[in-house]
């Protein structure tokens, strides 16, 4: 448990993957070298890659997240109350499943991009076609989806669990960016500029 608790990056699949490597290294690799890694590990670049914490919110860049499935598994290995950056080009996929994970696991939206109205609607139908219970919030660029998602996010601290801002568009980047990688960097960039 106290290994689970200071791993940075989020979800029992990492749990799993440090013990893999602990069972693997054991006897090349002393325990408090493993400890440093877990309390410093932030993630591979563009990978549910912890970016910053601000004002106790942590901010995750999963850029990568290119498709419904990507995003699933991000959202699912979260305990934290989320705000979802979402939203990119259309590959003519089902956000269906998308909007059920959305309906359980996100405290507010932030959509961008081609796929917004997509993802929308995915959710509208998670909550049976009614108006949906989490706010939505629509931005036209990447320094509005960050400013808006912190704004917003302040609101969710008083509840007493984690926070966390999290870009996971579920669509590919080429609206806006040339590939997933520019996109996550230009997150990361707004983020970098935020103030307490």
């Amino acid at each position: 448990i106290a290994l689970k608790d200071s791993i940075k990056i989020p979800g029992w699949h990492n749990v799993e993957n440090y013990l893999a490597a602990i069972c693997a290294t054991k006897e090349l690799v002393e325990p408090e070298a493993v400890r440093q890694v877990c309390q410093n590990f932030g993630g591979v670049e563009h990978r549910m890659e912890l970016v910053r914490t601000v004002s106790d919110i942590n901010f995750y860049n999963d850029s990568i997240g290119s498709s419904p499935t990507r995003t699933i598994a991000g959202l699912v290995a979260q305990n934290d109350d989320v705000v979802l950056i979402a939203g990119g080009k259309d590959k003519n996929l089902d956000y269906s499943d998308l909007g059920v994970v959305i309906k359980d696991k996100v405290k507010i939206l932030v959509l961008i991009g081609a796929t917004a109205d997509k993802i929308e609607a995915s959710v509208v139908k998670a909550f049976g076609g009614k108006t949906p219970s989490i706010p939505i919030a629509r931005v036209d660029n990447y320094k509005d989806a960050v400013n808006s998602a912190y704004a917003l996010a302040k609101g969710l601290k008083g509840s007493g669990n984690r926070v966390s801002v999290i870009l996971s568009p579920a669509s590919t980047s080429f609206d806006m960016f040339k590939n997933f990688e520019e996109r996550g960097k230009t997150f990361k960039k707004y983020v970098n500029e935020l103030t307490e």
